[in-house]
């Protein structure tokens, strides 16, 4: 069971090992590239379904393996842990994956070209959806531990990813921080110096960057 799949980005690589995978994702369009995305792969084990994950069906389950990536954020984290303990398998466990850091905390060179545009249109401070971002209040591993039974924290993965202008740009509108709402009429102008400035500071339309990646994982 992938939570908060988004267009898949967990469900489909790991379909492979797995019978059946359920992604949920309470956006249809996520939900729509991430079938397209699995098509474009081969992948057909993978049921997509759109809903909330503080609102799993009573009759799913038991599950060998939950997965949660960034959307976790944005969940009642304490309420889908209990859901998620009452579907696990004996044995079974949830990891939760998430990016640390990325363009917001500015590790590569170019990605203060990126934050340079983004405050002259947003602030500097970080936004978040409508609001203004706040850490949490609460280490996750420490909630986790409320429900599962042993918990491993691992922060030494690195995925090396590489972007042009147009492929940055469908990134950024993905944000909480940097969305086409946010941007609303602005948005054509932003795109414009975006480009501008990025094609400035590398003119071959390569960005490279090491994203460092944490897995907290839990078992029933």
């Amino acid at each position: 069971l992938d939570l908060g799949s988004g267009p898949g980005d967990l469900a489909v690589p790991l379909s492979p090992y797995f019978e059946n995978v359920l992604a949920l994702d309470a956006d249809a369009d996520m939900l729509a590239e991430g079938q397209r995305k699995a098509r474009q792969a081969g992948v057909s084990n993978i049921r997509w379904v759109e809903g909330r994950a503080e609102e799993l069906p009573a009759d799913w389950g038991p599950f060998t393996l939950v997965t949660i990536g960034k959307a976790f954020h944005w969940m009642e984290q304490r309420l889908v842990l209990r859901l998620i303990r009452q579907k696990l398998k004996n044995g079974g466990g949830i990891a939760i994956i998430g990016e640390m850091g990325r363009l917001w905390s500015g590790q590569e060179k170019w990605h203060s070209v990126v934050l340079a545009v983004m405050h002259k249109y947003l602030g500097t401070e970080r936004r978040s959806g409508k609001g203004m971002f706040k850490s949490p209040e609460f280490r996750w591993e420490d909630v986790l531990n409320e429900y599962f039974s042993r918990t491993v924290f691992d922060d030494s993965i690195i995925e090396k990813d590489q972007w042009d202008v147009d492929s940055l740009l469908g990134y950024i509108y993905s944000t909480s921080y940097c969305s086409r709402e946010m941007l609303g009429v602005n948005i054509d102008s932003f795109e414009r110096d975006l480009r501008a400035a990025l094609l400035e500071y590398n003119p071959k339309n390569r960005f490279e960057e090491n994203i460092p990646i944490s897995v907290l994982m839990g078992w029933r």
